[in-house]
Parts: structure tokens; C-alpha cells; sequence
């Protein structure tokens, strides 16, 4: 039996490597682009909608055995030619509010699988960042 913590929000929240990228999506009005972004905010919007922490794997959210220091998960959709975008998140433990950290993301559709060969490292690196900045928030 799996015990679920349910939550009434998430927060989605987001590293400086992610925003880049994004921003980079957005800034292009190419059909490609227009497609990966409207992925992204279906994404962003399940990982929202979430009524739990996973415990375990869903369909749309798994664990990443390139995981290094964090529990890191992948958001992924169903399949679309050209694309094969990928979230790597990570939900801190021990948060007053449930937040989402978003710490990369890439369209892996022209690349393949070798995009997970260095994600755990550059995930590590982002959340770091991350973790540092919202410290110094405080």
C-alpha cells in the first residue's frame, strides 16, 4: 500500500537554467518552438494540478536512474513526432509549501537518450543554485 500526501497547491518554481532555456523557446515563433512550448505548459499544468507527492511512478512523471544527490523525475507526454520534451524536476522535502523545481528541460527528440547522460550532474548543479538563491531570498 502506498500512502499518498495529498496537498492543496503547487507551486511550480524554476532554476536559472530552465528559465534560460525557456525563454530561448519563447522567443521563437517557428512551428517546432510553438509545439515545444505548448508542451511545456501542459506539463507545467499537470505538474500543478498534482492532488500528491508521488511516491511512486506514474505514466506522465518517473524517477531517473541519473539521479545523483536529488530524487529527480522526468515529466514526459505522449508521443509526437519531433518532439520528445523532457522536465527534470525535483520536489523538496520538508517544505512548508509544496514546490515543484524545475531544474532543466530539453526537446531529447533529435538527440536521443544521450540528453540523460549528463542530467543528473547538471540537475545536481541547477538545484544547487536554486536552493542557494532562494536562501539568500529569505
Amino acid at each position: 500500500i502506498c500512502i499518498l500526501w495529498y496537498i492543496d497547491a503547487v507551486i511550480v518554481d524554476w532554476t536559472p537554467e530552465f528559465d534560460r532555456w525557456w525563454e530561448n523557446i519563447e522567443s521563437k515563433s517557428d512551428p517546432l518552438s510553438m509545439r515545444i512550448a505548448t508542451t511545456v505548459i501542459a506539463q507545467m499544468k499537470f505538474l500543478t494540478d498534482l492532488e500528491y507527492i508521488p511516491k511512486e511512478n506514474m505514466a506522465t512523471l518517473r524517477t531517473i536512474a541519473q539521479s545523483k544527490r536529488y530524487r529527480l523525475w522526468r515529466v514526459s507526454h505522449p508521443y509526437e513526432k519531433d518532439i520528445a520534451v523532457r522536465l527534470i524536476v525535483w520536489f523538496p522535502p520538508d517544505s512548508d509549501a509544496v514546490v515543484v523545481v524545475v531544474a532543466l528541460a530539453a526537446n531529447k527528440a533529435p538527440i536521443g537518450d544521450i540528453f540523460y547522460d549528463g542530467v543528473g550532474n547538471r540537475a545536481d548543479a541547477a538545484i544547487d543554485a536554486w536552493l542557494q538563491e532562494t536562501e539568500e531570498a529569505e
